[in-house]
């Protein structure tokens, strides 16, 4: 059996992105569909696998936002890559520790959205990541934010964290790991390494777990104030919201994984 160390991520990582590279021109002529989402309470601030408490269908159902900007993807296009919104050109992909025998969907590479049976309310695509048999550190569903050639930062310092909305399937089990990798995190900032001290090294992203998916679609509020390294520096590091390379959605390794994304995007 081979497996492929934590430290050589960056290689899978690249590898998918050299794939990506030739969807930039499908990127330039993507048209965004603006995607309902419910805003969090001011009073209440996102904890992080908080479900909605409202029994009505309809809170079942994303509601409208006034900004489009906050929309990251709500996969109706069918495609990988990002709606061109912003600056934002990048896509999704998958990548995984390289486990012999080892199961993964979408393959790695780019990830594409699959047809709902049912719809979930108006939309009818989402993201269907599952897999298993992964031993080292699993495998990660991942959004590069920017890309030209290479992964780019883009400036999320206006938002106060991630939305999207998922469930999952009885066959799901373990931990789901959500989080962002900033320019001390992702190698592209060079201010990381890949062999160094505990905490020192890249990929350390800024995370936090969900334990528990339900099997009803249920939306959840990530703030970005919420998100700490699972491996701590010496010196705890700050995220840094103007450089933020990559969202992430990694499933932990030694667990059978099954769920859908749907409707990502921003809040203030």
């Amino acid at each position: 059996m081979r497996v492929l160390p934590a430290s050589n991520w960056l290689c899978a990582v690249l590898a998918v992105q050299c794939l990506l590279a030739g969807s930039a021109c499908k990127r330039e002529q993507k048209k965004a569909r603006v995607t309902p989402v419910s805003e969090p309470s001011e009073s209440e601030p996102p904890v992080a696998s908080a479900p909605p408490v409202a029994v009505d269908p309809r809170s079942r159902c994303p509601q409208p936002s006034a900004d489009p900007l906050e929309l990251i993807d709500d996969f109706e296009d069918g495609e990988s890559a990002l709606p061109r919104l912003g600056d934002r050109s990048g896509s999704w992909y998958v990548a995984t520790d390289g486990t012999q025998g080892a199961t993964v969907r979408p393959a790695a590479g780019a990830a594409n959205p699959e047809r709902l049976r049912p719809p979930h309310c108006d939309s009818n695509f989402a993201i269907h990541f599952a897999g298993s048999g992964f031993t080292t550190w699993g495998a990660v569903l991942g959004a590069t934010l920017r890309f030209d050639k290479t992964a780019l930062p883009a400036d999320l310092s206006g938002y106060r964290g991630i939305r999207f909305w998922i469930r999952a399937t009885e066959a799901h089990s373990g931990v789901l790991r959500v989080g962002v990798d900033d320019a001390s995190t992702h190698p592209n900032g060079g201010r990381c390494a890949r062999a160094t001290a505990p905490g020192e090294e890249c990929w350390n992203a800024f995370s936090v777990d969900l334990p528990t998916l339900s099997e009803e679609w249920e939306q959840h509020f990530i703030a970005f104030d919420k998100l700490t390294q699972k491996h701590p520096r010496a010196v705890p590091a700050v995220i840094d919201l103007k450089q933020i390379y990559l969202i992430s959605f990694r499933a932990s390794p030694g667990n059978t994984f099954d769920l859908w994304l749907d409707d990502v995007g921003l809040f203030r």
